[in-house]
């Protein structure tokens, strides 16, 4: 591929995210409640990366993630699902100190090590793990699942990133509200 066909390729990567931050916006900026904005921020990255399982989980103060909204493909049900980040100590400190995690084949990567069974029973080859913080706190997961092992692209990072970080700003704003 030419210089200027990936710089082309890196336009239209940008554009979509910048549109699909914008739509979320928007969204929120129609005073919804925080389970339409989860909904549709899940929805709305589902629509741009059909091939895989968009996931939001809550994490309490005990570090128990609860998987509480799934969109996209479906292949095994995690809807309801919990598991207690604490048995995967460096995973836990990593997105508590808000990195992005990106595991190209999460059965075997060891730093999922000690939440394996929740990995194996949601049939998760490969993933990003985007952390939501609030206060300083780690709140909340958005994840991205592939069903095959897959080297994630800046593309579909950057994407889950940001919304990532609208999603945690509007869930924010919303129970401030509240």
């Amino acid at each position: 591929v030419t210089e200027s066909r990936k710089n082309e390729i890196r336009i239209i990567e940008y554009n979509e995210r910048l549109n699909a931050v914008n739509r979320i916006a928007r969204f929120i900026a129609e005073d919804r409640s925080i389970k339409d904005i989860i909904g549709f921020a899940l929805d709305s990255l589902a629509s741009m990366f059909p091939d895989y399982r968009i996931c939001y989980g809550s994490i309490d103060s005990g570090n128990m993630a609860h998987i509480v909204s799934v969109a996209g493909r479906s292949w095994a049900a995690l809807k309801g699902e919990c598991t207690d980040l604490a048995m995967a100590k460096s995973y836990l400190e990593k997105l508590s100190s808000g990195h992005t995690i990106r595991l190209s084949d999460a059965r075997t990567d060891s730093l999922v090590q000690g939440i394996r069974s929740m990995i194996n029973k949601g049939m998760i080859a490969a993933a990003i793990d985007v952390p939501l913080i609030q206060g300083g706190e780690l709140t909340g997961l958005l994840s991205m699942h592939g069903q095959h092992p897959h080297i994630w692209s800046r593309h579909e990072t950057l994407t889950l990133e940001e919304m990532g970080r609208a999603l945690s700003a509007a869930i924010a704003s919303q129970k401030h509200k509240e």
